[in-house]
């Protein structure tokens, strides 16, 4: 039997998303739209690439880029 979250845990869960947004926020502009295209809306690498008009690689290493970027921000707190 799973007990439901107490307060503590909506709320830090809560602030953790608002961080994430805000780490989001923060990315230069190409890294965002290309994380956000892969995570948020499901697309691969290879369908950004087409779209944008670049190389698969090109992608995997914006979204790489993306993610470590998140990873330092995340250090900090």
């Amino acid at each position: 039997v799973k007990t439901p979250p107490d307060v503590e845990e909506i709320v830090l869960d809560k602030l953790l998303i608002e961080q994430l947004h805000r780490a989001i926020h923060e990315l230069p502009q190409k890294q965002k739209r290309r994380l956000v295209l892969h995570y948020f809306n499901g697309m691969t690498f290879q369908e950004i690439a087409v779209k944008e008009g670049c190389s698969v690689r090109a992608v995997e290493y914006s979204v790489h880029n993306a993610i470590q970027s998140l990873k330092k921000f995340f250090e900090i707190f």
